[in-house]
């Protein structure tokens, strides 16, 4: 939904813009898919179900990026149940870009969100996007990174 001219907006309910993008996902289809799209699929899936996974470091093992997570959010997922994170649909846009349809669900919460955000391949790995990231944590109600 964000375009050249978005300008985000936070609000209690959602991310938006005043100036969406106004075409459809499939429309939205830039090159060819990876070469092995159901292993890319797979990968992506992967990336999704343990987005809250974090290396020694402290750091996302699935997120692009490399700054840590902020001290309240590390201190928050540390407490809390990791919400799980279903993948519903992939479209590849081109060999490294997915927008990916998933829902979220905290496992104190019978709410579920269906979310359309990206994955990247980064260095030849899947992984969720740091902005697809921060609106999971704040629909899960994990906080805001």
């Amino acid at each position: 939904p964000f375009g050249p001219d978005c300008e985000p907006k936070l609000d209690l309910a959602a991310i938006g813009c005043d100036d969406p993008l106004k075409l459809p996902p499939s429309d939205l289809v830039t090159g060819p898919p990876p070469v092995d799209p159901n292993l890319a699929k797979a990968l992506v899936e992967a990336a999704f179900a343990r987005v809250f996974q974090t290396g020694a470091d402290g750091r996302l093992v699935n997120v692009e990026g490399e700054p840590p997570l902020p001290d309240p959010l590390q201190e928050e997922l540390a407490s809390a149940s990791a919400p799980e994170d279903r993948v519903e649909n992939v479209q590849f846009l081109d060999p490294r870009q997915a927008l990916v349809d998933f829902q979220v669900a905290a496992d104190t919460q019978s709410d579920e969100s269906t979310l359309t955000w990206h994955a990247v391949m980064v260095d030849d790995t899947w992984v969720v996007t740091r902005d697809t990231f921060c609106r999971d944590t704040f629909v899960s109600g994990l906080g805001e990174c």
